[in-house]
């Protein structure tokens, strides 16, 4: 899935933006804090495994909870492989891999339910 890949920015004549928001923005003229597609998933995860303390339990919590209702309850673990910038995959015992080679309904429902998980702040649809 692509999406969990990073996309190179392209130059915007005001700033810098994702090709993928880009597109979905003028197709559908969501805002862009409407708009989760999971490309910003690889920054964000690096963010809070190199963030706080409770940064890291968040996505600890949300690796068990992917575990428990998608993986059944094999260990997961989110790699952000840094030299690649490509998110890994690390299920049970098994080898880790690039998520690239997961297959696309877990890809999806990585992407559909991160947001919710890791979101903070309340809002209409995550509280």
């Amino acid at each position: 899935m692509r999406s969990l890949k990073n996309l190179k920015s392209i130059e915007n004549t005001k700033n810098l933006v994702s090709p993928l928001l880009l597109r979905t923005h003028q197709d559908y003229r969501f805002s862009k804090e409407q708009i989760i597609s999971g490309e910003d998933f690889f920054d964000f995860l690096t963010d809070s495994l190199l963030g706080m303390p409770e940064e890291r339990q968040r996505i600890y919590d949300y690796q068990v909870q992917l575990s428990h209702y998608f993986f059944n309850n094999e260990i997961i673990t989110l790699i952000p492989h840094r030299k690649e910038e490509s998110l890994h995959i690390k299920i049970g015992e098994a080898k880790q891999f690039p998520i690239s080679q997961l297959g696309d309904g877990l890809q999806q429902v990585i992407i559909l339910t991160y947001k919710a998980f890791l979101t903070t702040e309340p809002s209409f649809f995550f509280y």
